[in-house]
């Protein structure tokens, strides 16, 4: 019933947005293809996370990055119905600076949950927190505090230049974010400790992304007009981003899924990093497999299994105490 309800308030703030963009005529098709794409990828978001049980924590960040992104869409949509200038403008600004805010937000605490696979979930928040938010304040300062501090800018009376103090402040969070994600794959790379499965390859979409939002801040920086490829871009990466969430909830969905999630994060792992697609091109076009430790590209199991069951619930100890123990002679 709550995904219904979900899916079913998606589906209302999409129509709305459809509706209000058709009736503006402002930049009617991104505003559409955005809160479409980000609602449906907060969908997906709340749907692994109903199979989710290992890395809660970052899906629930991610389902907070792109039901954030979705609702200010929208919310940007609906600002164009006001015929007050002052408040689409304050609407535009606010939601410019919580955009890098929340993707900033998302892949430092991947990044934490990796390094620091060991900490509590509080203890990594707090460490993303700390992370994030002050450089987040130093950056946007003080237009959080008084968004109409643009019109003191030297560009306040060039429409074309009003905002460009929030687009470099948002490249400067923006490569925080991709500082971040060099910082996950370097870490990965010399540790390659097994992760959750897909969760590198949303990295490695997360890694475009960001790059793209860059791309586009700088071309507002500089007043060249690649917004219309960047666009492009940014949706393939976002389309890609959903299919490897299906790819992830379809991996989920099968039992030995489920046991190998649990054995990457127990004490005594009987299970090696799962090899993906781009362990399979490298593999293939860069090196001689049979030269390689197999050790490198497959998952030997080592040492006793022993499959994790939820107390009480073991099939062994559910046989022994359905037939009672014979005795001896």
């Amino acid at each position: 019933m709550a995904l219904r309800t979900y899916i079913a308030l998606m589906a209302v703030i999409i129509i709305a947005t459809l509706y209000v963009a058709g009736r503006t005529g402002i930049c009617a098709v991104e505003s559409l293809i955005n809160v479409v794409l980000y609602g449906f990828l907060s969908l997906l978001a709340v749907i692994v996370l109903q199979r989710e049980r290992q890395f809660r924590g970052i899906f629930y960040q991610m389902w907070l990055l792109f039901t954030g992104f979705a609702l200010i869409v929208a919310l940007r949509a609906f600002s164009r119905l006001s015929p007050n200038l002052y408040v689409q403008s304050d609407i535009y600004v606010y939601s410019t600076m919580f955009l890098p805010l929340l993707v900033c937000w998302a892949v430092v605490y991947v990044l934490y949950t990796y390094v620091f696979s060991d900490w509590s979930q509080a203890r990594r928040l707090t460490l993303t927190l700390l992370t994030v938010l002050p450089v987040w304040l130093i950056a946007f300062y003080p237009y959080y505090i008084d968004p109409r501090a643009l019109a003191l800018g030297p560009g306040a009376s060039n429409p074309l230049l009003y905002y460009l103090p929030l687009y470099e402040r948002g490249v400067f969070v923006d490569l925080l974010s991709l500082s971040a994600l060099a910082t996950f794959f370097v870490f990965k790379f010399r540790s390659d400790r097994p992760f959750g499965v897909y969760i590198d390859t949303l990295m490695v979409w997360f890694s475009l992304f960001v790059s793209f939002q860059i791309l586009y801040g700088f071309s507002n920086v500089s007043n060249l007009s690649i917004f219309t490829m960047s666009q492009y871009a940014a949706t393939g990466t976002l389309l890609m981003m959903a299919a490897t969430f299906l790819l992830r909830l379809h991996f989920l969905s099968q039992t030995a899924g489920v046991l190998y999630e649990s054995q990457i994060v127990s004490d005594k792992p009987f299970v090696g990093r799962r090899s993906g697609m781009f362990d399979r091109f490298i593999r293939g076009n860069f090196f001689d497999s049979e030269a390689i430790e197999k050790r490198l590209f497959l998952e030997t199991p080592r040492g006793r299994i022993s499959p994790r069951f939820p107390s009480g619930t073991s099939p062994w100890t559910a046989s022994t105490r359905a037939r009672p123990a014979q005795e001896d002679g």
